[in-house]
């Protein structure tokens, strides 16, 4: 399932946010941009059910601390509580869970992190 849900997930914020999106970022990928990169997921199956709880992280990167907390809030809006497409199974939900920002190791850039948990049966 991680490839169907990061292509829905691409899919939402390449629709909403004005910054470069990626699904694995290139190594020298220009500033500032998105980059769905992170994913794990668990079984939430039931009796009657095959389930899958998933969760996805997206990393934001942009030179000024006020402009990567704006992304990070448009990246909330794209997809927290929003329906995903995700081929072969049933959407059940996606919720925002945590964000938080920091400067990044080369101590210019921001680093933003938002994460969302998804459900969803097979």
């Amino acid at each position: 399932m991680e490839g169907e849900l990061k292509t829905a997930v691409y899919a939402k914020l390449n629709a909403a946010l004005s910054v470069t999106v990626y699904n694995g970022a290139p190594q020298n990928a220009a500033l500032p941009y998105v980059d769905i990169d992170d994913y794990s997921q668990s079984d939430w199956s039931s009796k009657t059910s095959v389930g899958t709880e998933a969760e996805i992280r997206v990393h934001v990167w942009h030179e000024d601390r006020d402009t990567c907390a704006s992304i990070m809030s448009s990246i909330r809006a794209a997809l927290d509580r929003v329906e995903l497409t995700i081929s072969g199974n049933s959407f059940v939900d996606c919720q925002y869970s945590r964000s938080r920002s920091f400067t990044d190791a080369d101590g210019v850039t921001r680093h933003g992190v938002v994460d969302f948990q998804i459900l969803a049966t097979r």
